[in-house]
């Protein structure tokens, strides 16, 4: 009987002193500290802004084009005896050279025939000289009044008129002469050679086309709105041309080239809406210089124009403009203000400011969410972070 009341009640009284144990352990336990919320202002970063001189640059983008490109013709029916050795796709060349020969035999007879042709009308008109002398001689012993036709005056103009023709028939015929050399008619490079050894050519036929190098052209779109930042003119560009900056990757090197913005073509290309400018490089294939990588034809290039001069203008990235085009500057009480800038220009990573800024504001260029005017915050002041710490 014993031994059944104690496995009965064994359990109960564990149970029952479990409970008055967490009963005692919980009267006794401490209460959780209670620390004060640290809710502090936000800390921000700031820069001070000055006001400054600067220069506008104007982004644009073009191929590099020759001033001057030429389709050689024949002038003269012949044909090709000699080609240029330098006469080839790609091949350099001087204002002067001789690029092609076409056979000239015919010609230097026909020169010859007009130079005689000549010599026989002079000394025609040297004896029909020699016979009005005569006529006008006689009919002043006669004592009579004479005709024109009696003083042979006529025949005299016939002679001259004759040695005339004799003469421009030599003229033409060593202008035809000289045109069996075709000439470069400037420094230049050959892009295609259409001639060949040996070929009959008629006149009026295509032999090359050619490229000057002394002179490379850009021609640079703009937008209206960029275009206000150039000193455009009607018939010019400017009083100086403006410098540009040709930026090419080569070779996974970045190369520049200067050049100088010359004219404005004056007209807005119906398509793109833009306007266009023109830079002119000299020498693009440093031929003469020696001194820059060259730049080839057909080679596309960026370009930073040097646009109009501004003073007292602050600049400021663009990623700082709040979604409403503020920025936040801080007050001397650490609160801060939202201003919205007068801004002159906007690029893709600066706008310029030229009012609403004053010269030593605090700029703050921390991102800060939902900022409000009078909104305090707290400078990331190195020196002022440790006085903090040691508090």
């Amino acid at each position: 009987m014993n031994k059944k009341w104690l496995k009965i009640f064994t359990p109960v009284a564990i149970i029952v002193g479990a409970l008055i144990m967490y009963q005692i352990m919980l009267a006794s336990k401490q209460p959780a500290e209670q620390k004060p919320l640290d809710n502090k202002p936000p800390l921000v970063e700031i820069r001070t802004l000055n006001k400054e001189d600067w220069q506008f640059k104007i982004r644009s983008q073009g191929v590099i084009s020759p001033l001057y490109q030429t389709q050689l013709t024949t002038q003269v029916a012949a044909k090709v005896v000699k080609l240029s050795s330098v006469f080839i796709e790609g091949g350099f060349f001087s204002r002067g050279d001789v690029l092609v020969q076409l056979e000239d035999e015919d010609f230097k007879t026909q020169l010859k025939s007009a130079q005689a042709n000549l010599a026989k009308a002079k000394a025609a008109l040297k004896e029909e000289k020699a016979r009005g002398a005569v006529a006008e001689q006689e009919w002043r012993q006669m004592a009579e009044q004479a005709t024109p036709l009696a003083l042979r005056i006529p025949q005299l103009e016939t002679e001259t008129a004759n040695v005339e023709s004799a003469q421009a028939q030599v003229e033409q015929a060593k202008r035809n002469l000289e045109r069996t050399k075709i000439r470069a008619p400037y420094d230049g490079i050959v892009v295609k050679r259409s001639a060949q050894l040996g070929q009959y050519l008629a006149a009026g036929s295509s032999v090359g086309l050619i490229y000057s190098t002394d002179i490379a052209e850009i021609r640079l779109p703009l937008s209206l709105e960029d275009s206000k930042y150039l000193n455009l003119r009607q018939k010019s560009v400017q009083t100086a041309p403006a410098q540009v900056t040709l930026i090419s990757q080569v070779g996974g090197r970045q190369q520049n080239w200067q050049a100088e913005l010359v004219r404005n073509e004056a007209v807005i290309n119906e398509q793109t809406r833009m306007i266009y400018v023109v830079a002119r490089l000299k020498d693009p294939y440093n031929l003469t210089q020696q001194h820059q990588a060259p730049v080839h034809f057909g080679q596309f290039v960026e370009a930073d124009i040097d646009g109009k001069s501004v003073s007292d203008i602050v600049r400021v990235e663009r990623s700082l403009l709040t979604v409403e085009q503020q920025l936040i500057l801080l007050n001397d009480d650490s609160s801060i203000s939202l201003i919205t800038p007068q801004i002159v220009r906007s690029e893709a990573q600066f706008v310029y400011i030229a009012q609403g800024i004053r010269e030593g504001d605090k700029l703050i260029i921390s991102s800060l969410s939902n900022p409000v005017d009078g909104m305090k915050v707290r400078v990331n002041n190195p020196t002022q972070a440790k006085v903090e710490e040691s508090k």
